[in-house]
């Protein structure tokens, strides 16, 4: 068998195994990524506003999410409360609103 063979042969083993090698190094990469960031504890609800929900992290941080509409609003108390965006069907009409029935 000629070199140039012999070296196309061993060529066409290595560039499949450097790709498993690479792909599995970027896998590693990614996973040690995803394990060192915080995740949610819990809400913060002393922390709402009209436009933003606050979390405590594991790592001790914070993590306000900002909206463009609002997602809480106050009660009677002036606690911040979440607004339920569920929509519920008003019998009788083609309407759906999460107050009742809207009037034309």
């Amino acid at each position: 068998m000629s070199a140039a063979a012999r070296s196309r042969i061993r060529t066409g083993y290595h560039a499949p195994l450097l790709l498993l090698l690479l792909l599995l190094a970027g896998l590693m990469l990614a996973a040690a990524a995803a394990a060192s960031e915080p995740s949610v504890v819990r809400e913060l609800p002393d922390k709402r506003t009209q436009y933003s929900s606050t979390y405590l992290l594991s790592d001790g941080g914070l993590r306000a999410v900002l909206y463009q509409s609002p997602v809480n609003y106050k009660d009677a108390a002036g606690d911040w409360r979440p607004i339920d965006p569920t929509l519920v069907p008003v019998v009788g009409t083609d309407a759906v609103t999460t107050r009742g029935l809207i009037s034309a």
